[in-house]
């Protein structure tokens, strides 16, 4: 599930039928297995109406898109998880949480509090599940990480992620280079990490020393946006024009 996210929006090194690269494509076959038959289940955290303030469909439309899932495909179950209640059970293969404006330190957001919750049991039902953006932070938060405002400031555009020795290794990032480009749209970063043994650091930039983690075996989170591509910024862009001029990115 994670690597077919990469695998559409990230370069990657074309299959040969060498041992190794037989050994890859049995790998994407599993990975697409997992989308095809057993299905993805996404938990949007935008607010009501914020796609449209962006002239755009749900954000459920960029993971579709991403994972090469064609419109109304029925292996993408989506739950809006401000407006929704969230599953008690989960019979797809796979969990993924999304962006949002909202910050995962918010007081008075029962929503952050059940969201917090279901990752707790996704995780310990060790049912793969990423966190991307907010998602990335919720995580972290969850299990006792500090996320705050960054005091580098804000991340905004396409932007360089470099893996770290455990990135290099981890599934999640499969096929991926040691250095890539990636969107990235975010003020809050996770400051400091959760304290858990099963913590690691998998990808970092100079603005964020956590731009990807893994947590146990099943749980992984990126800061960046591997699901949207340029147009989506451009637009975004525009909706945050006064605030972007303000902080110098215009």
């Amino acid at each position: 599930m994670n690597g077919a996210i990469m695998k559409e929006n990230l370069e990657s090194t074309k299959l040969t039928q060498t041992p190794e690269k037989a050994l890859e494509q049995k790998k994407w076959e599993a990975i697409e297995d997992i989308r095809e038959n057993y299905g993805i289940l996404f938990i949007s955290a935008l607010p009501k109406g914020f796609a449209e303030q962006l002239g755009m469909e749900g954000d459920e439309t960029w993971f579709r898109d991403a994972l090469g899932l064609p419109t109304g495909s029925k292996n993408l179950k989506t739950v809006q998880a401000t407006l929704e209640a969230l599953p008690d059970t989960v019979e797809e293969g796979a969990v993924i949480i999304g962006g949002s404006p909202h910050s995962v330190y918010e007081q008075n957001q029962p929503w952050i509090e059940r969201l917090e919750e279901f990752v707790r049991i996704m995780h310990a039902r060790k049912k793969p599940l990423l966190g991307v953006c907010f998602g990335h932070q919720l995580i972290a938060h969850t299990f006792g990480g500090t996320v705050e405002k960054n005091p580098k400031g804000r991340e905004f555009g396409t932007v360089m992620i470099d893996l770290e020795k455990e990135g290099e290794r981890d599934p999640l990032f499969e096929g991926v280079p040691k250095r890539f480009q990636a969107s990235a749209g975010h003020r809050d970063a996770i400051t400091k990490l959760p304290p858990l043994e099963k913590v690691a650091v998998l990808a970092r930039n100079d603005m964020d020393a956590h731009q990807a983690l893994a947590i146990g075996g099943t749980t992984r989170s990126v800061q960046f946006h591997p699901e949207i591509k340029p147009a989506v910024m451009e637009k975004v862009a525009r909706f945050r024009e006064q605030i972007l001029r303000d902080e110098g990115f215009l």
